[in-house]
């Protein structure tokens, strides 16, 4: 699959999703004692048979809006799983910013060859399902093995503003745990995928 890519994708790119291997070393955001909720989806949120609950926001920018999700007991800083939403008001082509993303995670994929990814397009949506890792400056240990399922969803919130709206679900594996995660991944990988594409979207309204 090609795409054409654009300075303007490339900049959206770096909003949304940050450096794949900044975003493994970063880890987890602080989170605030109630964080304030700006898209109408306060939680909790289901996927597949599990919950989330709210547990951080953000709000950088204008038309920026990011807001993070943990199950009960998981914690920003070391977690497991974690859905989230972001939204980028404006109009956007979606491929062109799945491209960018593809076009990162090739690079890193060359020095990486635990990189990898897979495509998925229906119905003007676009899925991205990608594995990344950090790993030791030689190469030879993983420390953190990290799987992103990223849906891309054109929108027009009930204000009539439009959206790019971008669906996450993340799940990661530490040290010793990597090797049952990898393989569990293998035998039943379908499943977030499924569940991440089931879910119904909620009405998303972007505020202040």
């Amino acid at each position: 699959m090609k795409f054409n890519l654009s300075i303007a994708a490339a900049l959206i790119l770096l909003l949304l999703t940050g450096h794949v291997s900044a975003q493994l070393a970063q880890g987890a955001r602080q989170t605030p004692t109630a964080p304030k909720e700006r898209l109408g989806v306060s939680g909790p949120v289901k996927i597949g048979n599990r919950s989330y609950q709210l547990a951080w926001t953000s709000h950088p920018s204008g038309n920026y809006y990011k807001q993070e999700y943990l199950p009960q007991g998981e914690d920003l800083q070391h977690f497991e799983h974690l859905f989230s939403l972001e939204a980028l008001s404006g109009k956007f082509n979606v491929k062109d910013v799945v491209g960018a993303k593809i076009a990162e995670l090739n690079k890193a994929k060359a020095s990486n060859p635990m990189v990898n990814y897979q495509v998925f397009e229906k119905d003007g949506e676009v899925l991205l399902d990608f594995l990344v890792s950090q790993n030791s400056p030689d190469g030879k240990q993983v420390y953190v093995v990290e799987r992103n399922i990223q849906r891309y969803v054109p929108i027009t919130d009930k204000n009539g503003k439009s959206a790019m709206v971008l669906i996450l679900l993340n799940e990661r594996a530490y040290n010793n745990n990597i090797a049952a995660f990898l393989k569990k991944m293998k035998a039943s990988g379908d499943e977030s995928r499924n569940a991440l594409a089931a879910y119904p979207l909620p009405a998303i309204t972007l505020s202040e």
